[in-house]
């Protein structure tokens, strides 16, 4: 049992570590120098 709880609370870890990263994919519609691309 405790084995288990183990390698669930190491699962939950690895999970939250993964979803704090930085996103700086280009589907956000901005440039790096902080401008913003309106459609036309």
């Amino acid at each position: 049992m405790l084995k288990i709880t183990k390698m669930l609370f190491l699962a939950v870890l690895v999970m939250a570590f993964q979803s704090c990263s930085d996103d700086d994919s280009a589907s956000t519609g901005s440039s790096n120098d902080g401008t913003v691309t309106t459609p036309t």
